[in-house]
């Protein structure tokens, strides 16, 4: 996943989680180039 803050490409998941009736994955995840941590939403279709 593309970081959102220096575009770099690679990325690490920290922490995942269901959220809601556990149809979304919410997961923390930190750049391994700035370092800056951020979060996505992930939908199971």
């Amino acid at each position: 996943m593309r970081c959102p803050f220096c575009s770099h490409m690679d990325t690490r998941v920290i922490d995942s989680r269901l959220v809601g009736e556990g149809d979304q994955i919410r997961r923390r995840r930190e750049c391994t180039e700035c370092k800056e941590r951020f979060t996505s939403y992930e939908l199971a279709e």
